[in-house]
């Protein structure tokens, strides 16, 4: 098999790494909160997690089924509700994906598999 690639010049970096003693809640009010600000404008977010298997990307997205530790997914869904609320007399159109790419497939996670 060959790469089709091209080589680039681009240097990628990182912000910061959160360590095991903070919060989803940290990682949102620090990261995704200003993504949502600027989604509610008309641009374009993402917020995607990325990692090596069994890292904790799903439970920092999903969170907890009892909701003892709410995910990020929640609290984005939450807070753009939260502010469509108090912004009156606006129309808005909220669309939503949340998928998983493994093994080069891509996994619709809203959708349920038949």
């Amino acid at each position: 098999m060959r790469s089709h690639r091209r080589k680039s010049s681009e240097t990628f970096v990182f912000d910061r790494v959160f360590d095991e003693s903070e919060s989803t809640k940290d990682i949102f009010v620090e990261l995704v909160s200003p993504i949502i600000e600027e989604a509610m404008k008309g641009i374009n977010g993402t917020v995607l997690a990325y990692g090596q298997t069994s890292s904790g990307k799903m439970y920092t997205m999903r969170g907890t089924d009892n909701g003892s530790e709410k995910g990020i997914i929640p609290r984005c869904i939450g807070d753009i509700y939260s502010r469509i609320e108090n912004i009156p007399n606006h129309a808005f159109i909220v669309r939503i994906s949340y998928m998983e790419i493994y093994n080069d497939s891509v996994i619709q996670k809203l959708i349920k598999s038949v």
